[in-house]
């Protein structure tokens, strides 16, 4: 079980319960929490229910059904989390404030407005970081920040593995993109789609998969579709306005 799942359950069930899961029905459990799509999230409920019948076992898939907008990724990915980093995120600006172990001493021991100067002092530091990068992107003539743009190239890369692109109709902005031809789980990319954001029109590149929904950042489905019709991926009025 992964770690970002132990906390999630440990958050939500009580902690004997999960330490009676063994190895094989963490592992089915596992693989319905991080469904990326509902309807595979349903089918493999549905099969868990016919599988566990013991007491234990129906109660705490009752309560994965009733928590599934915490738990399941299929329902959490409808949310903006800055991509699959958001706990990352969380856990590193907490190691900032603590200085990386080397001001747990004395964060422990320290006063309300202590510990309120140290918070103020990182924010502050992080500012000047997004300052900087601000600076070099506007001194390069750089639409979008480093981290954007190495994720768009980590797309570009992924999106050489998909073989299956299919357009809905022929004039149409919309294609079916999955890893193969075979595959059941696919993406809905739409190359020019209406997104409004304060209150403007933005014509751009959007998907259907966890990735793009969580993050706003073109994903590799956008990338193999946009490849296929020769649209050039690194064009910034393709890049959500959020960015």
């Amino acid at each position: 079980m992964n770690t970002c799942l132990a906390r999630a359950l440990s958050r939500t069930f009580p902690r004997f319960l999960i330490l009676m899961i063994t190895p094989s029905v963490r592992t089915r459990f596992s693989m319905l929490i991080s469904s990326p799509l509902v309807e595979q999230y349903n089918t493999l409920m549905e099969k868990a229910k016919q599988t566990f019948s013991t007491p234990k076992a129906i109660a705490f898939l009752r309560k994965i059904e009733r928590n599934k907008n915490l738990l399941v990724f299929a329902f959490t990915s409808e949310c903006f989390t800055a991509g699959h980093v958001f706990n990352q995120r969380s856990e590193g600006r907490m190691s900032a404030i603590k200085g990386k172990g080397t001001w747990k001493k004395y964060l422990r021991n320290a006063t309300m407005v202590e510990l309120l100067e140290r918070i103020s002092q990182t924010a502050r530091t992080q500012n000047r970081a997004a300052r900087d990068e601000l600076k070099r992107c506007r001194s390069h003539g750089f639409m979008v920040g480093e981290r954007y743009r190495q994720n768009l190239q980590k797309s570009i890369v992924e999106s050489m593995s998909i073989s299956y692109v299919s357009p809905i109709s022929e004039d149409s902005s919309k294609h079916i993109v999955k890893c193969n031809e075979d595959a059941t789980n696919y993406c809905e990319v739409n190359l020019k789609d209406e997104v409004l954001w304060n209150g403007h029109k933005f014509f751009i590149m959007t998907g259907t998969c966890p990735f793009y929904r969580s993050s706003l950042c073109i994903c590799p489905c956008a990338c193999a579709a946009a490849q296929r019709r020769g649209m050039d991926i690194k064009n910034p009025t393709h890049v959500h306005p959020r960015y």
